[in-house]
């Protein structure tokens, strides 16, 4: 004996749902394309009554019997009845302002007098003749060769602590104000440096001669000498010439 099977329950509730699922989103898109063609077309007609409207007007304008043109040249003014358009005129100027008369200057100022100097400032007072130097306001006695010493003034000579080099110790008169002091060096002496007591204010290695400065109250100056020469001319090394600061 055979039995015969049917569709249950279940599968005929979820064949109906599949089937409203599909036919509602059928009709969500057919009613959005209904909708896009009908404003589509509301816009089509909109302008085709706008362009009647225009035309019209247009027509509306338009000389009774007038035919629009058949061939390519535009149509008269008395064709068409329209107004026609004013003709352009140009203004020409008929004069010409030309300048006849131009301002010269007559008279151009020259100047009559040039200012000379008549006088030359010379100066009064010559240089002493030999070699010196000058510090400040202060100038050494010119000298020629090898100078005397000066009065009441004693040069001690040693050796220094280079081999190219001697101290030399100097007694000059005592003064209650500071003094310039001159030194003659011997020739071979390529610098000097103050070492007890004075400052050193000058040295002119072609001259060989120096300027020291000492205190007020001192009498006892010291330098120390590089010196390339003899041992033997240490001894011409003296103060010559000793005046206030």
């Amino acid at each position: 004996m055979t039995s015969k099977k049917g569709f249950t329950l279940v599968e005929m509730v979820v064949t109906i749902a599949i089937i409203l699922i599909l036919t509602s989103t059928s009709t969500i898109v057919v009613s959005d394309m209904l909708n896009r063609t009908r404003s589509a077309e509301a816009q089509v007609q909109e302008h085709i009554d706008m362009y009647e409207v225009a035309k019209s007007q247009v027509d509306g304008q338009l000389p009774a019997g007038y035919a629009p043109p058949t061939g390519t040249t535009a149509p008269s003014s008395a064709a068409t009845g329209l107004p026609t358009s004013p003709t352009a005129t140009t203004a020409t100027p008929t004069t010409t302002v030309t300048p006849t008369t131009a301002a010269t200057p007559t008279t151009t100022a020259t100047p009559t007098t040039t200012a000379t100097p008549t006088t030359t400032a010379t100066p009064t007072t010559t240089a002493p003749v030999g070699n010196s130097i000058t510090v400040g306001t202060y100038t050494t006695p010119a000298i020629t060769g090898i100078p005397e010493a000066f009065p009441n003034t004693t040069t001690a000579t040693s050796k220094g602590w280079g081999e190219y080099e001697y101290n030399a110790v100097f007694t000059i008169p005592k003064a209650s104000h500071d003094q310039y002091v001159a030194i003659y060096l011997p020739p071979g002496t390529i610098n000097l440096i103050e070492w007890y007591s004075c400052k050193l204010e000058a040295f002119d290695a072609s001259t060989n001669i120096a300027v020291i400065s000492v205190a007020a109250h001192n009498d006892e100056p010291a330098i120390r000498v590089d010196y390339s020469g003899a041992e033997k001319d240490w001894s011409d090394t003296r103060v010559y010439d000793v005046a206030p600061k």
